[in-house]
């Protein structure tokens, strides 16, 4: 027996929303579903906070870390951007020291 099925994925993006649609097309009928493109919350950066403590974040999300005071971005990005598919842009920022004794 041969069933007439489709299966059809289309990469939306918009204003608000980013992701994937799918399309279900069984004997004719239409089943439409969606999955929207998140990323993984950041983890905490040694000597820095982050501007956001969401648990879920979604495609064009931007954290923004904060050097605590005496420290200063030595590497990597201040800022990340959720970029879809678990993945952030940049890289993990480093704060590290600028004065002579510092409190760890």
């Amino acid at each position: 027996m041969y069933i007439n099925m489709y299966i059809i994925f289309c990469h939306i993006t918009s204003n608000n929303w980013h992701g994937f649609i799918g399309f279900l097309v069984l004997m004719g009928m239409f089943i439409f579903a969606y999955a929207e493109i998140t990323c993984t919350p950041m983890p905490a950066v040694v000597n820095a906070t982050k501007d956001s403590n969401l648990t879920i974040y979604v495609y064009n999300d931007v954290i923004t870390y904060t050097c605590i005071v005496g420290h200063q971005l030595t590497s990597g990005n201040i800022s990340r951007t959720c970029t879809g598919l678990e993945t952030w842009s940049g890289t993990t920022p480093v704060c590290s020291c600028t004065c002579i004794i510092c409190v760890i």
